[in-house]
Order: C-alpha cells, then sequence, then structure tokens
C-alpha cells in the first residue's frame, strides 16, 4: 500500500465499522501480489478521515473501488472479477498484462 496519491492506481474507501471493507483490501492485496499486477499500486481510505476526497471521487457507500480514479466496484469483488477489471486498465493504459 503507498501513501502517494499520484502513484495510486487503485484506491479503496472504507470505514473502520465495515466489515466488507476488509475483506475488500484482503482481496486487493492478493491480487496484486501476482505477477502481472505487481507493479500496481494501492491505497486504502477511510472515508471518515478524507471525506472531501470521498464526496469528490462520488463514494456512496463502503466498500468502494476505484481504479484508475473510476469507481470499479461497489461492493467486495471476486479475484476474478478484480483480475478482469484490472487486466482492463492495464490494457487501456498500454501496460503489459
Amino acid at each position: 500500500m503507498v501513501k502517494n496519491t499520484e502513484a495510486v492506481q487503485i484506491e479503496v474507501f472504507t470505514s473502520g465499522v465495515c466489515g466488507r471493507c476488509k475483506r475488500a483490501c484482503r482481496v486487493v492485496e492478493l491480487v496484486l501480489q501476482e505477477a502481472p499486477f505487481a507493479a500496481l499500486t494501492w491505497r486504502e481510505t477511510d472515508v471518515v478521515e478524507q471525506i472531501d476526497r470521498a464526496v469528490a471521487a462520488g463514494v456512496l457507500v463502503t466498500p468502494t473501488i476505484l481504479i484508475g480514479g473510476s469507481v470499479a466496484f461497489t461492493s467486495v469483488p471476486s479475484a476474478s472479477q478484480l483480475r478482469r477489471a484490472l487486466t482492463a486498465f492495464m490494457n487501456r493504459k498500454g501496460m503489459e498484462s
């Protein structure tokens, strides 16, 4: 997980009382350990601590996962769903997958 928002390609919006948020972060962490996705970066953003950022991103529920700055999921994706979304993102950006 990185703190620098300029390098972040995946952002998971969470809240402290959201059990599904922890699962969403785990799915992201697991998938990003796989070879084609290891170069991607991510961060977790607490909606309470960064409400202005969450509102600007259009976050209405937690967890919400942004890929490349766009809302990709508003629930916990399966690993295969996340892989498909990341592959599509990488293809759009001309990155190897």
